[in-house]
């Protein structure tokens, strides 16, 4: 639920969302405005989870066909140790830096802004196209309070005047098209900056949400019926942004720091990790039954300072295994130091440590294992059930304050069974002690994820639309759908 990438949450919560604006839809307007809802939502959750995909996927065909892009499984973000576009472009028959850079950005963009222009554009006059044609078969309307038109007539604009408006709205945006088409973006942009760009926009969410509601919300706002529908529309998508993106990870962020601060729950990591620590653990103890210091020398240990000190890392923070190896000369240090060493790509050519790598070779606790943090890191960073080596993986993006962060959170966790400990006066810690800290872990997170889910989906599903039709109804007077206001008074 709370891994990116993976389509539960979104599916779970795209349900609760238009199951929660259709009813309400068809609270105020029956079947018209129900049924006009029903298909914006199902259709944008489609478009979503299976055109966008869809189009970035044609993109990568047609440059591996005729763009002589041979590798298009690639990211571009970079920091000290990794650089995916540098490595592939350095590795020739994929084309230069600047090319692969601006491939990435061009498929990114095509992909998304056709995605959010049917959304926006195509979709609502559909809908409304549809609503027309079935108003001229309409002999009755469903719900009493739409035959009462005439009750908010005194409120609203006359016809007339909101096409007349809608008709500059719309002579307006053609001329800052004509006047876009001027202004000449050709050369000034770096490859660089091109890959910053299409990174951002592939994997920034902030970007995402810049470049896709913004389409969305303009095409809707522009094929919206008149100016209370239009209010309506702004209101309720500019509202949902945040809680489509925003509040999920923010609520159960901030119920994990309150964990952690005050019941000292130490929840930062995710259920799946927490097993697979509890797992290596549970295995690795020499005995059942361990003291608390015996317990800490086995699963944190000592860290060898002295040795540490030696070691001269460059402005990155950065030492190469050969460097290391002329320090440390001791045989299963070095066995160590190489086996961490693969938990990045080598960088041209020359396998590398960092400042945090280099503290767990030198640290004999078991939470500093390589190959135990190897695996969960690409749990953590992987598509769920693969084997993938995605921290070796040059053609992949991850970045190195992420992956640090993670190890802190893993190495945490083991902390967090020595302070359950103490803080229930334990003498021992046991196979059923670790259980009662898994267990405990795991329960926090089902509650802050629950916690989170449940506040964007009320929001969304019905507090938003809730909201959205008072503004209407303190604005007009009336309490009816603003989408058919023209069809009931032509009728």
């Amino acid at each position: 639920m709370t891994k990116t990438g993976v389509y539960l949450p979104i599916i779970l919560l795209e349900a609760t969302v238009v199951g929660g604006r259709t009813y309400q839809a068809y609270k105020r307007g029956g079947t018209t405005e129900a049924r006009e809802r029903f298909l914006e939502e199902t259709t944008g959750s489609f478009v979503w989870l299976g055109g966008a995909p869809l189009l970035f996927a044609i993109g990568n065909k047609i440059a591996k066909k005729f763009g002589g892009i041979k590798n298009t499984s690639f990211d571009i973000g970079k920091d000290s140790i990794r650089n995916p576009l540098e490595y592939l472009s350095k590795k020739g028959g994929n084309g230069s830096y600047g090319k692969l850079a601006g491939f990435k950005l061009a498929n990114t963009l095509i992909s998304v802004f056709a995605a959010a222009s049917f959304l926006g554009f195509v979709v609502p006059k559909l809908n409304q196209k549809l609503t027309k044609a079935l108003y001229k078969n309409k002999k009755q309307d469903t719900k009493p309070q739409e035959t009462e038109q005439n009750k908010e007539s005194k409120n609203a604009l006359p016809v007339q005047k909101q096409f007349k408006t809608m008709d500059k709205f719309l002579k307006d945006s053609k001329e800052q098209q004509k006047h876009d088409k001027k202004v000449a973006f050709k050369g000034l942009l770096t490859p660089t900056q091109v890959a910053t760009i299409a990174q951002n926009l592939e994997n920034n969410a902030i970007y995402k949400l810049a470049t896709t509601d913004s389409v969305v919300i303009t095409g809707r706002g522009v094929s919206a019926r008149n100016e209370d529908e239009r209010r309506e529309i702004l209101f309720r998508d500019l509202a949902s942004t945040f809680f489509y993106l925003g509040s999920f990870p923010l609520v159960v962020k901030g119920l994990k720091n309150l964990d952690n601060r005050i019941l000292k729950g130490n929840s930062n990591t995710d259920p799946y990790s927490a097993m697979n620590i509890h797992n290596f653990l549970l295995e690795g103890m020499p005995k059942e039954k361990m003291s608390i210091e015996e317990f800490k020398n086995f699963a944190i240990g000592n860290f060898d300072e002295k040795t540490f000190n030696q070691i001269t890392f460059d402005n990155n923070g950065i030492v190469t295994l050969d460097k290391f190896k002329q320090i440390v000369t001791d045989k299963k240090l070095q066995e160590k130091a190489i086996e961490m060493s693969t938990m990045q790509p080598t960088k041209d050519g020359v396998a590398i440590l960092t400042k945090q790598q280099v503290q767990n070779v030198l640290t004999d606790g078991k939470m500093s294992d390589p190959t135990m943090l190897k695996k969960i890191l690409n749990n953590i960073f992987g598509k769920l059930g693969s084997n993938e080596d995605v921290l070796g993986n040059p053609n992949r993006f991850i970045a190195r304050k992420d992956i640090e962060a993670q190890t802190i959170a893993i190495q945490d966790y083991a902390k967090s069974i020595i302070e359950y400990a103490q803080k229930h006066n334990l003498k021992e810690i046991t196979p059923e002690t670790l259980f009662k800290v898994n267990k405990r872990n795991l329960h926090h997170r089902l509650g802050f994820v629950a916690a989170g889910f449940l506040t964007a989906a009320a929001f969304l599903s019905t507090i938003i639309p809730k909201v959205q039709y008072y503004i209407t109804k303190v604005k007009t007077g009336s309490d009816k759908f603003p989408g058919a206001k023209d069809l009931d008074n032509a009728q």
